[in-house]
């Protein structure tokens, strides 16, 4: 929750970690744009106009926060650098997912995609019992990007444009994941 007794020199680290411009911001508030620059370059503006810029600033947090938690997934499904990829393709199918994170000893250190496995067979050189036995770590690709619970939303569509998934992250401890397929349900 943003305080409106927050130093207005504060309006540019929260505008920033919201992804803001100051043209965007002054839309929100009803502020002049020319009027947030000159604030936050160190201008000593009104208690009235600072109390609007936070409330603008205020709702888009809590719009973030309610579409972020509205599309992520909370239980996320792993699978260990030494299983099998009879159990990661079990997994997939059993819960109608095409990618999970892999980790080893209880850390993240990578992906394996259903696509990984299909370019496989499709590739041949390998049969079926031989692949389905083999470890996942034999199909692994680099690791899910990984965002701060805080980051916007339209960071992480912009991350979805280059990869399968987001790994959200509170603390340093993973919270969630959003897939391509999650932000469909910001159409609902």
């Amino acid at each position: 929750m943003i305080n409106f007794l927050s130093e207005p020199r504060e309006i540019k680290k929260i505008r920033k970690r919201l992804g803001l411009t100051q043209a965007k911001l002054a839309q929100l508030s009803g502020v002049d744009q020319s009027l947030i620059a000159r604030i936050e370059a160190g201008a000593d503006p009104r208690y009235s106009t600072v109390k609007k810029i936070f409330k603008a600033l205020e709702g888009r947090v809590q719009k973030k926060e309610i579409e972020i938690e509205k599309i992520m997934n909370k239980k996320i499904i792993f699978i260990n650098a030494d299983d099998k990829i009879k159990k990661a393709v079990k997994i997939m199918e059993e819960k109608a997912i095409s990618q999970l994170p892999v980790i080893d000893n209880g850390v993240l250190v990578g992906s394996i995609r259903e696509r990984n496995i299909s370019e496989t067979l499709h590739r041949g050189g390998f049969d079926k019992e031989k692949i389905s036995d083999m470890k996942v770590r034999n199909f692994m690709e680099q690791c899910f990007p990984e965002i701060s619970k805080d980051s916007t939303l339209d960071n992480i569509i912009e991350l979805l444009k280059y990869d399968q998934a987001v790994l959200i992250k509170n603390k340093g401890k993973i919270i969630g994941m959003i897939t391509k397929s999650d932000l469909m349900k910001l159409i609902e």
